[in-house]
């Protein structure tokens, strides 16, 4: 008797410890996963936020861009390909930063930060960068140090 009573508190009990063992690898999978995004949009914003311009007009530094890749008139840029984002460092040396990320997107802005400045890359003033892994989308917007007010003209 006492077995019996046993077993269906077991069955009972069975799907509630299995449902918190799931809820358990699923925060764990998505722990994981934003830590790795977020590293990584991290350093493609550290990097754009260090790009180099000219500080009397405001004009960054960027050789070319779109919206998979960004290479600075330094030869360091960002590149994304087949699913691996790659830090370029330079020409011919270049760092992968994650692979398997689903998608990414970069968008050059101008200063009303909604302009697209893929045309015309001498009015851009702001970048927009956006990664998706395993379902998961961080974005930000990285404001490069090297803009600044043009001389001769005042701050409003």
């Amino acid at each position: 008797m006492a077995v019996a009573v046993l077993g269906v508190i077991g069955a009972a009990t069975l799907p509630v410890i299995h449902a918190a063992a799931d809820g358990y690898a699923s925060a764990v999978r998505a722990r994981r996963v934003c830590e790795q995004a977020s590293t990584t949009l991290d350093q493609c914003v550290r990097l754009l936020r260090d790009l180099s311009g000219d500080a009397d007009t405001g004009v960054l530094e960027i050789a070319e861009a779109s919206s998979t890749q960004i290479i600075f008139d330094d030869g360091r840029g960002l590149d994304f390909t087949g699913g691996t984002l790659s830090l370029i460092e330079s020409p011919t040396e270049s760092t992968v930063l994650l692979t398997g990320l689903e998608a990414f997107s970069l968008a050059c802005l101008a200063a009303d930060g909604t302009t697209d400045c893929a045309d015309d890359l001498e009015q851009t003033q702001r970048f927009r960068v956006s990664i998706t892994l395993e379902g998961f989308v961080l974005s930000a917007v990285a404001l490069p140090r090297a803009v600044s007010i043009p001389s001769g003209e005042e701050a409003p």
